[in-house]
C-alpha cells in the first residue's frame, strides 16, 4: 500500500514540477497578450489541481495519518481546483476560436455561474455529504451530486469542443484547422481518462492525461511559430519570403503578381488611448479583414512586422489594384462595426507589380513601400 501511495504522489509531483518549466516558456510570441495570460492561467490551475489531486491515496487507502477533517477539506478543494482547469480552459479555447460567446462582461459573467456553483456544491459537501462522504473510519463514497459536479466540469470542456468541431468545416486557413483541431484533442485526453477511472479508479490517470492535454496545445503552439504569426494568425515574414519565391520563378508578363505592403493608419493613437491589450484586438481586427480579401481574391496575407501587413495577389484576378485596398477598408468597418468597438480602422497601401524573375523580395517590398508612403502623405 505505502509503494503506491509513493507511486501517485511522485506522478502528482512529477507535473508539477514539468508543468512548473512549461509555465516559464510561455511568453509573447504564443498569442496575443489576452491568450498568453490565459494560457499562464491554465498552466497554473493545473499545478494547484496536481498539488491538492495527492490527497486522493490517502482517501482510497482510508489511511489514519491525516485527520478526516483535513481529508474532506483537501478533497473539497481537489474538486475545485479540477473544475478551475475547466472552467479557465474555456475561457481560454472560447478566445482562440474567437467566439463571439464571451463578448462581453455580461456573457462571461453568465458563463462562470456553473463554475461558481461547482465551488459552493464542493464546499458544502464538507458538511452535507452532496458530492463526496469521508467517513469517521476514512471510507470514501460518492454522494447524490457527484455527477451534477463532473457535468459542471464537461459542459466547459464538450462545449468549446463542439464549437470547434463547428467551426472546422467553415474555416479554410489551416492555421484555423489547426486550432480547431487542437482544440478538439485536448477534450479526448481526459475523457479517455475518465472512462479508464470508471474501472480503475486508484490511479493518477486524470493528472497525467491532463498534463498530456496541455503540453500537445503547448507543443502545437509552438509549431505554429514556424510559419505564422501567433498574434493574428496570418503568415509571417518568414512565410512571405517563401510564397513570393514560389511565384517569382514563374513570373512573366502573363503571369505577374501584385505585392502590397499595407499599413494601420493611426494606430499608435489605439495603444495610447485603449492601451496595448485593445492595440492587439485591433491588429486581430485588420488580420480578419485580410482573410476575407484572401478569400475574395485567391491571395496570400501575412503580418510584416508591428501594424504592417503584406498581400500577395496574381495580376489575373485584379481587374484595378485600388479596388484591393477600397474592397478591404469596406471589411475593415463591417469588422468595427460588428465588434462595437470605440474607434474606425483604416489601412493605406502601396503596391508593386511582379512580372519578371529577377524580381527579389525585399526589391519589391521597397518598391511597394515607396508607393505606401506617398499615398499616407497624400492623405495627411
Amino acid at each position: 500500500m505505502s509503494y503506491y501511495l509513493l507511486l501517485y504522489i511522485i506522478c502528482d509531483i512529477s507535473c508539477v514540477i514539468f508543468a512548473s518549466i512549461l509555465l516559464r516558456k510561455v511568453t509573447l510570441n504564443l498569442g496575443d497578450t489576452f491568450e498568453v495570460d490565459w494560457l499562464r492561467y491554465l498552466i497554473s490551475s493545473f499545478i494547484f489541481f496536481a498539488l491538492t489531486d495527492m490527497v486522493w491515496p490517502f482517501i482510497r487507502l482510508q489511511t489514519a495519518i491525516i485527520p478526516v477533517w483535513i481529508l474532506r477539506v483537501l478533497c473539497s478543494i481537489s474538486e475545485i481546483a479540477l473544475g478551475l482547469v475547466g472552467y479557465v480552459w474555456f475561457i481560454y479555447a472560447e478566445h482562440r476560436l474567437r467566439s463571439r460567446l464571451l463578448k462581453d462582461k455580461k456573457h462571461s459573467a453568465l458563463f462562470a455561474i456553473p463554475f461558481l456553483s461547482l465551488c459552493l456544491l464542493a464546499l458544502l459537501s464538507i458538511f452535507t455529504g452532496w458530492t463526496y462522504t469521508i467517513n469517521d473510519d476514512g471510507s470514501y463514497t460518492r454522494g447524490p451530486f457527484f455527477l451534477m459536479q463532473h457535468a459542471i466540469i464537461y459542459f466547459y470542456v464538450l462545449t468549446v469542443t463542439i464549437q470547434a468541431l463547428v467551426k472546422y468545416k467553415g474555416v479554410k486557413t489551416n492555421r484555423d484547422k489547426n486550432t480547431c483541431r487542437s482544440i478538439i484533442l485536448f477534450a479526448s485526453f481526459p475523457l479517455v481518462a475518465s472512462i479508464v477511472q470508471l474501472f480503475i479508479q486508484m490511479t493518477p490517470i486524470l493528472c497525467l492525461s491532463i498534463f498530456a492535454a496541455i503540453l500537445f496545445i503547448f507543443i502545437n503552439l509552438m509549431e505554429g511559430q514556424i510559419f505564422t504569426d501567433a498574434l493574428t494568425g496570418l503568415n509571417n515574414r518568414r512565410q512571405a519570403e517563401r510564397y513570393f519565391s514560389s511565384l517569382v520563378s514563374q513570373a512573366s508578363g502573363y503571369n505577374a503578381f501584385y505585392l502590397y505592403m499595407l499599413d494601420v493608419d493611426h494606430f499608435k493613437s489605439v495603444n495610447d488611448s485603449w492601451g496595448h491589450i485593445e492595440g492587439d484586438v485591433a491588429l486581430g481586427i485588420v488580420a480578419s479583414s485580410l482573410k476575407k480579401i484572401t478569400a475574395q481574391y485567391r491571395g496570400f496575407a501575412a503580418r510584416y512586422g508591428g501594424d504592417e501587413f503584406m498581400l500577395i495577389i496574381r495580376a489575373l484576378h485584379i481587374v484595378d489594384p485600388k479596388m484591393v485596398l477600397q474592397k478591404l477598408n469596406v471589411f475593415l468597418a463591417d469588422e468595427c462595426r460588428d465588434s462595437q468597438t470605440c474607434y474606425d480602422l483604416t489601412i493605406s497601401g502601396g503596391w508593386y507589380q511582379c512580372s519578371s524573375k529577377d524580381e527579389s523580395f525585399l526589391d519589391a517590398v521597397e518598391k511597394a513601400d515607396e508607393m505606401l508612403y506617398i499615398n499616407k502623405r497624400s492623405l495627411a
